[in-house]
């Protein structure tokens, strides 16, 4: 009984290393005394919005939020390892009250970020594990 209990439990938390994995986020700090929106997505080579609309972090005055993985739909960020992530910054009344393909087609973006990989792991190591991307 005890082997099998070792067993089990060795399955466990060998099956369970996965949760150790590493997942990767991409955070904004807003310095602007303004709410933004921050989206990401992989588009390259277009530079446009895509027609279909994003999800986009709110992010208030003085504060931080993040651009995950799971919101890019792209787990543990595997397409990072090969492609660029572009983030939009867009002022959060017009994302509440200007229609999508609006914002896209008269590119109603406050500011945009192109990062890498390499970009990624460098500003990782210039500026900690809690590194962010400033706005403006």
């Amino acid at each position: 009984m005890k082997m099998i209990l070792v067993l089990v439990c060795t399955v466990i938390l060998s099956s369970g290393s996965c949760a150790f994995d590493k997942y990767y986020f991409i955070r904004i700090q807003n310095t602007s005394s303004e709410t933004i929106r921050a989206c990401g997505a992989y588009i390259l080579p277009d530079t446009l919005l895509p027609k279909e609309q994003l999800y986009c972090s709110k992010i208030l005055p003085g504060k931080s939020n993040v651009v995950q993985d799971h919101i890019l739909n792209d787990y543990k960020l595997k397409r990072f390892e090969t492609e660029k992530v572009t983030i939009f910054i867009i002022d959060e009344q017009v994302f509440q009250t200007v229609p999508w393909d609006t914002i896209r087609k008269y590119n109603m973006v406050l500011k945009r970020y192109e990062l890498n990989r390499e970009d990624y792991n460098n500003l990782q190591q210039k500026f900690s594990k809690a590194w962010a991307l400033p706005y403006p």
